[in-house]
């Protein structure tokens, strides 16, 4: 996999993930500013794909700086992480921050990146030890192994 992504399998379903997700980061202080269900979307167009949920979030206080620095970063801004089901394993993926710095001019900013990457690892290691495999499907994915 590339080194730029970050991978992480947590018990339990998209939706029980997804849920976490959104809870965890409010309960940090970030904003959840939106869902893109991939899913959702192929079954309105008649079309099969596996639970997949692209979850936006972040701190005006924290991506600000980036974007003051280097306006062009707003392009990959607020973070996001993918919450995917693979043969029925629920997976956390999303991509080291560091990726924004070498992508756009973000000399001087490496201790805003590295909290950006700090508050990603907290998260994802708060979803991944709140999930209860035992809840059962409440969403995306209720009825899939």
């Amino acid at each position: 996999m590339d080194e730029d992504l970050v991978a992480l399998s947590v018990p339990g379903t998209v939706a029980d993930a997804v849920a976490e997700v959104e809870r965890s980061a409010t309960a940090s202080g970030m904003t959840v500013s939106g869902l893109v269900d991939h899913a959702a979307a192929a079954r309105d167009v008649g079309l099969e794909l596996d639970d997949a949920v692209v979850v936006t979030f972040g701190n005006p206080r924290v991506g600000t700086r980036l974007m003051q620095a280097d306006p062009r970063s707003a392009l990959d801004l607020p973070l996001r992480l993918l919450v995917y089901s693979d043969a029925g394993t629920t997976t956390l993926l999303y991509r080291r921050p560091r990726t924004l710095g070498a992508a756009f001019a973000l000399e001087g900013e490496e201790e805003t990146l590295a909290t950006l990457a700090g508050a990603l690892a907290r998260l994802v290691s708060a979803v991944a030890g709140a999930v209860d495999p035992s809840a059962g499907a409440s969403g995306p994915g209720k009825g899939r192994p």
